[in-house]
């Protein structure tokens, strides 16, 4: 549980920090653009647009654990929706019963946007 007062990561969430820089990796990061907590606030919610060429990544943080992240597209495949991360939220019941969601938006996808709603497959692993 995520409170104020809480210092489990010194004050300061980045991802993008210490990553190869360039604007093919990690150079044009936009690490919280979009933020947001869980409505159960096991998780935070990061996006971060600019990454990969501006493929986007969005990114969910439970205490305790390493970054899990939105699936991206190695080599542009054009089935993964490009730029998530430019808005970030999660619900419970969207995909499956009681079941938490994350969802992302996605303006460049297929030049009209998407909406992308994933759930944790596994505790590292989105899928949508």
């Amino acid at each position: 549980d995520l409170r104020e007062r809480d210092e489990l990561d010194g004050g300061e969430w980045k991802f993008c920090e210490g990553r190869p820089p360039g604007h093919e990796r990690f150079g044009t990061c936009q690490q919280g653009l979009a933020a947001a907590f869980s409505p159960d606030r096991r998780y935070v919610l990061l996006g971060a647009p600019g990454t990969y060429n501006w493929k986007g990544e969005g990114r969910w943080e439970p205490p305790g654990a390493g970054w899990g992240s939105v699936p991206r597209a190695p080599g542009g495949d054009s089935r993964v929706p490009v730029s998530p991360g430019f808005s970030v939220d999660s619900g419970a019941g969207l995909t499956r019963r009681h079941q938490l969601s994350f969802v992302t938006g996605a303006p460049r996808a297929n030049h009209t946007g998407a909406v992308v709603i994933l759930r944790r497959d596994s505790a590292s692993r989105l899928v949508a």
